[in-house]
């Protein structure tokens, strides 16, 4: 019994020698992750990735470690090692969730509309990308719906700093912002607050005829709304004033 005893040990030490220390690592790190211990996780791929830069589990470490910074809401980080990820494995099987989530990251650090909304920018040009390369995608109608949010974003932000362009009656920035949006987003919900904007702003500037032809649209086109009620008020007394 005790020589039995004694070669199962002998078995279990032999077992445990013929496995790499990097492989032991990686499990460890998905163990953590696997129980939500993302910090601890983190710990571990981080280790693997500076301790065995040769490691057959690098690609694996450099995915575990984003994904554990994203679970931690750590998103600047994560967004470098998603990044990262798809410049040094753009042909892999894991690239399509990799870019998806380095859009996520972009997604999660963007600002509230009055503020500034380059990380909006970049969640766009990340989820095109991604909708571009891969149309089939399980991610891809995902990816769809949140492009769309950031749009929206991007649409409200505009006309915010359009609005407070307009409260300070800074004329010109207004017309300029006014138009970016209506160019850019014609069948946006504020298309007529953004007409009145503008239209108002051109008779700020004693541009009579252009405040007019942008009130005559909006009264005819948006009708029942409270900006045409507005329009229609600054559209009178425009024209005592042109005469």
């Amino acid at each position: 019994m005790l020589a039995a005893v004694m070669l199962f040990s002998g078995c279990v030490q032999a077992t445990r020698e013929i496995i790499p220390d990097d492989t032991l690592l990686l499990d460890k790190a998905n163990n953590f992750f696997a129980r939500s211990r993302f910090n601890q996780a983190t710990d571990s791929y981080r280790k693997l990735n500076s301790d065995y830069p040769d490691s057959r589990h690098r690609k694996a470490a450099f995915l575990g470690l984003a994904d554990s910074l994203y679970k931690e809401g750590q998103f600047e980080e994560a967004n470098l090692q998603y990044e990262r990820f798809v410049e040094l494995y753009p042909l892999d099987e894991f690239t399509p969730q990799a870019l998806f989530y380095f859009g996520m990251c972009h997604m999660m650090l963007t600002s509230t509309p009055d503020r500034s909304q380059a990380k909006t920018k970049m969640a766009i040009k990340v989820f095109d990308e991604f909708l571009a390369r891969y149309p089939d995608n399980v991610l891809a109608p995902q990816a769809a719906w949140n492009k769309n949010q950031m749009e929206s974003m991007m649409a409200t932000s505009r006309l915010e700093v359009a609005r407070f362009y307009f409260r300070t009656q800074q004329n010109g920035a207004v017309i300029d912002r006014a138009k970016e949006y209506i160019d850019t987003y014609p069948k946006g919900s504020d298309i007529p607050e953004a007409m009145y904007m503008l239209g108002e702003s051109f008779k700020r500037e004693q541009s009579y005829k252009k405040a007019a032809e942008v009130f005559t649209v909006l009264i005819g086109t948006y009708p029942q709304t409270e900006w045409a009620v507005k329009a229609k008020e600054s559209a009178s007394r425009l024209t005592i004033k042109a005469n």
